[in-house]
Order: C-alpha cells, then structure tokens, then sequence
C-alpha cells in the first residue's frame, strides 16, 4: 500500500500545472536532488526531520519546569493525508530532561540518526512487497522542522538573540525593526562556516556556527 500511494501522488504531482507549486516534491531543491537520479525503478525518498522540545507537565508555570524534547521522520513522498499519522511517524530520538539540550548535545543525539541516512545516499537494494527482488532506495533528508531555537540548534546557526540571529539572511539585530531582509545568505558561505576548525583556521566562539561541534546536518 506504501510503495502505491508514493507512485500515485508521484504521478498526480507531475499532471499538475508546472508553474505552481503546492507540495515540496515540486521544488527546485527536490529536483536537483532526485530527479537526475530517477531511472527505473528505483525509489526516492525525501524525509522530513523534525526537532522540539516541550515540558512533559503541561507548561504549568506555577509547577516545575522540565524540558525533554524528540526527533521524529516523516517520508515527504507519501500524500500530505498520510505523511503525519503516527504510523508513517519514526520517532528516531528521545531528549530526556530535565533542561534543554545545548548544541553539542542535539548534535551527539543527532550524529548516529544522520549516519544512517548517509549511508543510504548513494542507494541500497531493498527487497520491498511490491519489488521482491530487491529495489534501489535512495534516502535523503530534505527538509529541518522546528521553532527557531530547535532549527537553528539543529542546523548549527547562531541563537536567535545574538546579533546575526537570521538563518535566511545576514541582517544585523539592531537593524530589524526596519522589517528588511539583509543580504542573503548563500549555501556555500553557510557550508565554509560549518567546516570543522582543521579546515578553517578562523577563531570561532563557542556557540556560533562553525565550531569543531557542527551539524551533523552539514556534511562534506
């Protein structure tokens, strides 16, 4: 049932009109990703990871406060009314309290789930209900899923209160409420700054991006 409804949203997607998106897989990103790649019968699968945290009692301020948090995988080929039931859901990860996890934790959380993925890049051949022979699945994470504080502790941006607070663009926190987007940040600079210091000898402060404890997202 899995493989069809991938195929048949696959199939509706392409019917549709090419100059409006409305779903991820009708992006330029998507595209560059798979489409030179989609050749036979080979499936492609973009996952969507998401990161948050909460506290397990109920946000209660007069209570105590504790903060545990979770990743969780979504497969962004599935149709968007079976993409989110908790059955397609892989919650990959537990954060347990009682506080928020600094960078360097998220990341060590995140490291072994990102290897993994990694590993299927390039492809495995999977025997699957509908290829029982084995089919080539390729395996891509797409998408980063979160509030500010989760999404850029993942990604290995900078917090949100310090002075380049923006992951889209390099405006200036003292210049924001001119509600202007600085100039845009291009993905070879944010990659050259996630390199690990043996590669890039300039002195980072802790916390920024760039630091010997990056992303496990930004891979070389």
């Amino acid at each position: 049932m899995v493989e069809e409804s991938i195929e048949q949203w696959a199939h509706s997607l392409k019917a549709q009109d090419s100059h409006s998106v409305c779903n991820v897989a009708q992006g330029k990103v998507w595209k560059k990703l798979f489409s030179s790649n989609c050749t036979g019968s080979g499936l492609y699968l973009g996952l969507s990871l998401f990161s948050d945290w909460f506290n397990p009692l109920k946000n209660k301020l007069s209570g105590n406060q504790l903060s545990m948090g979770i990743i969780s995988l979504n497969c962004l080929n599935l149709p968007p009314r079976l993409q989110y039931q908790n059955k397609y859901t892989c919650l990959a990860a537990i954060i347990p309290s009682p506080n928020q996890p600094t960078m360097i934790t998220i990341n060590n959380v995140l490291r072994p789930i990102i290897d993994e993925i990694y590993e299927l890049n390039n492809g495995l051949t999977i025997s699957t209900p509908e290829y029982p022979l084995g089919r080539k699945v390729v395996v891509q994470v797409v998408t980063l899923v979160g509030d500010i504080v989760a999404a850029h502790k993942a990604a290995g941006f900078k917090s949100h209160s310090d002075n380049k607070f923006c992951s889209w663009c390099e405006v200036n926190a003292s210049d924001q409420h001119k509600l202007k987007l600085g100039r845009p940040r291009t993905g070879q600079k944010v990659f050259r700054g996630c390199q690990p210091l043996e590669r890039h000898p300039v002195r980072i402060q802790p916390g920024e991006a760039g630091n010997k404890d990056r992303s496990p997202l930004v891979r070389a």
